[in-house]
């Protein structure tokens, strides 16, 4: 899922998830000139995110406000493995 930049440099898909809106503004403010950006503030959107865009690289917030980021990991690692799974 990487773009070429006019042929100088790739850019990756990002998907940034954290509850907190002013540490994914920052984030985006430092990737977004390199990177595509994505963003999610909750485990439903972030696993929404993930399956729609399957984004190179995850930024997770391991204390999603009342959810634990370890749990929306592992979810994203089984949607992953399903995805990459070929049909016997």
């Amino acid at each position: 899922h990487c773009a070429a930049d006019g042929g100088r440099r790739l850019m990756a898909i990002v998907l940034i998830v954290d509850d907190e809106r002013n540490v994914r503004r920052g984030l985006v403010a430092a990737l977004g000139d390199v990177h595509e950006t994505i963003e999610a503030s909750s485990r439903a959107e972030a696993l929404e995110r993930f399956r729609e865009q399957a984004p190179d690289v995850v930024l997770l917030d391991l204390r999603l406000g009342s959810e634990d980021g370890l749990v929306i990991f592992c979810s994203m690692v089984e949607s992953f493995a399903r995805r990459m799974s070929v049909p016997a």
